[in-house]
């Protein structure tokens, strides 16, 4: 959480027993600086054009769709899915309050909303690492952005051609999509 791209993710001052005052500009990375849990981030609209914009490097990524139902099934029962929760104005709760061993991993500001995101939280990340595993066969779809096929770089032509093999090998019977933009409407488009 102390990486991810809005500061107040993950904030443990949202719940009172966890709140603490720091007097320097550290606070940030101090006040969501969480190892013992592992987030996996996953939104409902992969035709988001922000998402795109901001998670897959300008439409020069990727997006993977995944079978929600074996992506968790499959996995002990620390790994849990949950709806985020948005808000313009977040309250702080006790630690006694029933969802607060989630609330602060949860809880957004509503600026994000467009991202509909769900989160996978999941104890005690692979220690070095702080991944998370899952079978090939959750994945549903892969989309690429219509930048991914760019070959305008040695380094952009590197990536394709490593992309291209990893999925030859490993993901071949999975449908491959191109997300861009609609000829005539202002509106993402797959094909």
């Amino acid at each position: 959480p102390k990486d991810f791209n809005d500061p107040f993710d993950c904030n443990r001052n949202l719940i009172a027993e966890k709140q603490k005052v720091l007097g320097d500009w550290d606070y940030v990375e101090r006040l969501n600086d969480i190892t013992d849990i592992g987030i996996a981030c996953f939104s409902e609209n992969g035709m988001e054009p922000l998402l795109w914009s901001h998670y897959a490097k300008s439409y020069r990524g990727y997006c993977l769709k995944f079978n929600i139902e074996l992506l968790i099934n499959n996995q002990v029962d620390s790994v849990k899915l949950k709806r985020v929760i948005y808000s313009q104005t977040p309250e702080v709760i006790s630690q006694e309050h029933p969802f607060s061993s989630y609330y602060q991993y949860l809880l957004k500001l509503d600026n994000w909303k467009y991202e509909q995101e769900w989160r996978l939280l999941f104890q005690n990340p692979s220690n070095a690492e702080n991944r998370f595993y899952f079978d090939k066969n959750c994945i549903q779809e892969i989309s690429v952005g219509y930048k991914n096929m760019d070959n305008s770089s040695d380094k952009e032509r590197e990536l394709k051609s490593a992309f291209d093999r990893i999925r030859k090998e490993r993901f071949n019977d999975i449908p491959l999509m191109t997300v861009g933009p609609h000829q005539t409407k202002f509106e993402l488009n797959k094909v």
